[in-house]
């Protein structure tokens, strides 16, 4: 089930439910869809730009801006999310073609990720 129906669920059984059950706010559901929405609207045009293993590393990162937020795309955050996918830095190094392609990788796709509907890069 695609994103975006899952999200319309919960807002739907949230207005069914009891009070007194912790279901997300409104607004986290909106900011959710928001960004699954950009992801979607912008994936074939991000993944157009890289190799199919920076393709994976880039999935698993969108994936994590959609669930956590914005901050996932911090630099700051780079190394935890290569622990995550990759359980070393190192291992991701060998598997994605060394630090420098990574990190030009996570810093180039959000140019894609944010650019506006017909702009073209």
């Amino acid at each position: 089930m695609p994103l975006t129906d899952t999200l319309t669920n919960l807002i739907t059984n949230r207005q069914h439910h009891q009070i007194g059950v912790d279901f997300p706010s409104h607004s986290i559901i909106s900011s959710l869809r928001a960004r699954s929405e950009r992801v979607e609207a912008r994936r074939s045009d991000i993944f157009a730009r890289y190799e199919p293993k920076l393709q994976a590393f880039l999935d698993f990162v969108l994936g994590q801006y959609v669930k956590q937020g914005v901050g996932e795309l911090d630099q700051e955050k780079l190394g935890n999310l290569l622990e995550l996918k990759y359980h070393t830095v190192a291992d991701a190094a060998i598997q994605l073609g060394g630090v420098p392609v990574i990190r030009d990788t996570f810093i180039g796709f959000q140019e894609y990720l944010y650019q506006r509907s017909g702009d073209t890069g």
